[in-house]
């Protein structure tokens, strides 16, 4: 697959119908689609690998409960791990895409992200990915959240957007409400600073996500709390 692979575990039968299984492992420079493929628990444990082209380096530690048939419980499944990769692209991946559209940025779709460090965890039946750091073109980023093993998602992601990559047509509505209450004579107006923190919720599922995004309040409270002005 493209690099090393090393394997430990216990399998414990002491309960045959219940059975144990304690199991880590070390990879480095696999290659990520070769590692979806061969890895039958990937699609459930990390959906976005299929989307994903590049290699990747992780340690991992797991316990779990296995059935009769020697299938994982997911809903047992603890344990946590790093994975880091010099360099992935990342592409038709549906949560990127609504954020894109959401965002009306078309470039975010299509990604090349380098320098991944990040660190996870597996709890009730979910996957609890840390926030960690990652540069999207010129914009520096925060995710983090959980994917459960049914699908379902919830992650957070903090953007420091430059202003000159947001929309015009986004950035023109912004800029004549700014006009507009600069006008007002108490209004404490100010120019948008250079970059504008934006969050995204990214819920529901992977294949029909949901997201939310606060970047048009952004635009009004960084040109000058434009909402708390007027309550005033």
């Amino acid at each position: 697959m493209g690099g090393s692979i090393g394997l430990s575990g216990k399998f414990n039968t002491q309960d045959a119908q219940n059975p144990n299984m304690e199991f880590s492992y070390s990879l480095k420079e696999l290659d990520i689609q070769q590692l979806a493929n061969n890895f039958l628990t990937i699609d459930k444990l990390a959906p976005i690998a299929k989307y994903v082209k590049g290699s990747i380096s992780s340690d991992f530690t797991m316990n779990t409960k296995l059935t009769p048939s020697l299938d994982l419980v997911y809903n047992s499944l603890n344990g946590n791990g790093s994975f880091f990769s010099s360099k992935i692209q990342v592409s038709d991946f549906k949560p990127l895409d609504k954020l894109a559209d959401a965002l009306q940025m078309n470039k975010l779709k299509s990604q090349t992200l380098e320098n991944i460090k990040a660190t996870f965890e597996f709890t009730d039946g979910k996957v609890f990915v840390k926030p960690f750091n990652v540069k999207m073109g010129k914009i520096n980023t925060v995710i983090g959240g959980n994917t459960s093993l049914n699908q379902d998602i919830d992650y957070e992601i903090k953007m420091e957007i430059p202003k000159s990559e947001i929309p015009g047509s986004v950035m023109k509505v912004a800029e004549q409400a700014i006009a507009q209450a600069k006008k007002i004579p108490f209004f404490e107006i100010k120019e948008l600073p250079e970059k504008i923190p934006v969050t995204a919720l990214v819920t529901n599922t992977i294949t029909d996500p949901k997201i939310k995004t606060n970047m048009k309040e952004k635009l009004m409270e960084m040109g000058g709390d434009i909402k708390d002005n007027i309550k005033n």
